[in-house]
Formats: structure tokens, C-alpha cells, sequence
């Protein structure tokens, strides 16, 4: 059994070993975008900015402004839409991902497809349970932040020349650091479900109930590790985060810096002393550069933080293998053991033990 420190280096060679183990650059990268996709299905946020204008409302121009205000609209909506239908079909792809990338790391799987077809019912509770974690955490959100809201509301009504007391300014920065604290929690509950429910779901093809039973019990028992193992995942987030990013701006530079040079090149030596033919075919030429230096940010993108997922993945399941027997036998066959860590009891309540 691994403490949450003890589990870092084993899910590190864990990574290496599926990621790099076949020396294909096409598995890899596959491999990666199933990653990618996997964190995808803990939701993301998409911001649709909109800009503003002032116009004078009248006459004819008022007309104009309230058709121009009209199309705005109809085309903020179509593209909320859009964007919509996106977001709801990565969230599923991405929370099915995530019971395949356990295969993926657990038995070291390169066949995505069997996976795939094997996951689909699990994905459509493991959705529920998201989609109800989410509401009850806008729940108690709004109830926390309505009261503040509305003595804003009401603190505005009385003119701009109005303060608000210290009481109140004190009132509403708690206020803020309660809200902070809940989506921490929220988040903390949704990796743990994702780290230790999900795991025996795809393993046993266990309810949903008896996973969130053995979370409970490990929570019980091992109180200061599941703490120590939020703490170093998040403290290994921001580093292998910020090594991502850094990844990223390299890649990026590899690619973008050539064709930014090329086109300003082409522009000033080219098009600038030619005809409008030779002008279309550098525009032409650097639209071709923008899409390939897109094309190949995308694929950076998606090596680097499939890597970062991948190791998550396995840092979860070494944490927990050696507290649910199962997945340490798949995970690591008895004698192939990464450390030859002396023998512990493991942590394996039975299914049947009623609560006490």
C-alpha cells in the first residue's frame, strides 16, 4: 500500500512505459487525444464576448439600431448554440474517455474502440452524478450569495453617492471566501469520485453506490492521506501545468516564428512592389502558414497535456491499488513491484459489510 508521497514515482514510470513503451509517435499522439478528450469530460468554461456599441435611437437611425441590435442577437444566439451542441458533445465523449483511459493506463490498452463500446452505460451515470454535483454546487452558491446581491442591488438604488457600511464590505468578503472554499470542495469531491469511483465501476462493473461506499470508508479511515493526495495533486497540477504551458509557447514558437517571418517577408519584398495577383497568393500563402502553425499548436497541445493527464491517471490508481486489491493485481502482477515496498495489510472492506 502506497502513501500519496510513495505513489509519484511509480505513476511516473507508469506514464513513460504507455506512452513511450512501443516508440510509435502515431500511438502516442492517440494515446495523448484520448487523454486530452478524458480531461475534456470534467467540463470547461467558453466565454462568447459580444462587443458593445452606443447608437442613437432615432428616426431612421433608431430603426437601423434596432435591426443591427436584432441580427446581434439571432447571431449571439446561433453561435451560443453552436457552441453549446460542442460543449455537451465533448463533455460525453470526454466522461466515456475517462473510464477508457483507465484501461489504457491500468493494462496498458492501445485498442481504443473495444473500450469505447464497453463504457457506453456506466458514461450516462457517471454524467448524472456530474450534472448533480454541478446544481447542487449552484445551489448553494446562489444561497449563499443571494443575500449580498440583493443589498447591492438595494445599496445602488439609494444613488451613486451611497457607501456601503464596513459591516457590509466585511460581510461580503466572507462571503467570497465561502464561495471560494465551496468550489474548491466541489472540485475535491469531483476528482475524488473520478480517482476512486470510477476505477471500480470499470473494474468490477460495480454500481455506482458501492464505489461512492468505498470512497466513504477509505475517507474514514485514511483521513490524512486522501488529504496529502488532493494536496499533491494540486501542487503537481501547477508544476506539470506550467511545464505544459511552457512546452506549448516552445512549440508554438518552432512553427509560428518562421511563417510570421516568412509572411512579413513575402509582404514587404513581394506584394508590396507586385501586382494584385502576387498580392492574393502571399495573402493565400500566409492564410496556408496560420492554419499549418494552428494545426501543429493543436498537436503540441494535445502531446503535452495527454501527458500531463496520463500521469494523473496513473498517480490516482497507484495511490489506490494497494487499497483495493483488484486493480493492484492489474495494475502490478504479484513480484513485478516498481519499489519492493516491504508488504502491507491492504485496505479492502467487503461489499457486503453493512454501514455502521
Amino acid at each position: 500500500m502506497l502513501s500519496a508521497a510513495e505513489a509519484v514515482g511509480p505513476a511516473w514510470e507508469r506514464t513513460k512505459e504507455v506512452l513511450f513503451e512501443h516508440r510509435s509517435w502515431r500511438l502516442y499522439f492517440k494515446l495523448s487525444a484520448v487523454a486530452t478528450l478524458a480531461a475534456l469530460g470534467n467540463g470547461f468554461n467558453f466565454n462568447l464576448n459580444v462587443p458593445a456599441r452606443t447608437l442613437n435611437n432615432s428616426g431612421n437611425a433608431g430603426h437601423a439600431a434596432a435591426a443591427m441590435i436584432a441580427a446581434a442577437a439571432a447571431a449571439f444566439f446561433l453561435i451560443f448554440l453552436i457552441a453549446l451542441a460542442i460543449f455537451l458533445v465533448l463533455f460525453y465523449a470526454g466522461s466515456r474517455m475517462q473510464f477508457v483511459l483507465i484501461d489504457v493506463v491500468a493494462r496498458r490498452e492501445t485498442v481504443i474502440r473495444p473500450l469505447w463500446d464497453r463504457y457506453g452505460a456506466p458514461t450516462w451515470k457517471w454524467i448524472g452524478v456530474k450534472v448533480a454535483l454541478f446544481l447542487a454546487m449552484l445551489a448553494v452558491v446562489a444561497a449563499l450569495m443571494a443575500p449580498f446581491l440583493f443589498a447591492i442591488f438595494r445599496q445602488a438604488k439609494k444613488g451613486p453617492q451611497s457607501q456601503m457600511s464596513a459591516g457590509a464590505a466585511l460581510s461580503l468578503f466572507g462571503a467570497i471566501a465561502l464561495l471560494f472554499v465551496v468550489i474548491v470542495a466541489f472540485f475535491a469531491i469531483l476528482y475524488l469520485l473520478r480517482d476512486f469511483v470510477l476505477p471500480v465501476m470499470a473494474l468490477e462493473n460495480a454500481p455506482l453506490g458501492e464505489g461512492v461506499r468505498r470512497l466513504r470508508l477509505m475517507l474514514r479511515h485514511e483521513p490524512g492521506q486522501m488529504l496529502l493526495y488532493l494536496f499533491l495533486r494540486f501542487i503537481l497540477g501547477i508544476m506539470l501545468g506550467i511545464a505544459a504551458i511552457i512546452v506549448l509557447i516552445l512549440g508554438m514558437a518552432i512553427v509560428g516564428v518562421p511563417v510570421v517571418g516568412g509572411c512579413w517577408a513575402l509582404w514587404h519584398t513581394i506584394a508590396a512592389h507586385g501586382s494584385a495577383g502576387a498580392k492574393i497568393l502571399v495573402v493565400a500563402a500566409c492564410i496556408v502558414g496560420g492554419l499549418v502553425t494552428l494545426g501543429w499548436t493543436v498537436f503540441v497541445y494535445i502531446c503535452s497535456a495527454g501527458f500531463v493527464t496520463t500521469f494523473f491517471q496513473a498517480y490516482a490508481l497507484y495511490f489506490f491499488a494497494g487499497r483495493y486489491p483488484l486493480l493492484g493485481e492489474v495494475l502490478e502482477p504479484s513480484g513485478q513491484s516498481w519499489w519492493n515496498l516491504p508488504p502491507s495489510e491492504p485496505f479492502n472492506p467487503p461489499s457486503t459489510a453493512p454501514e455502521p
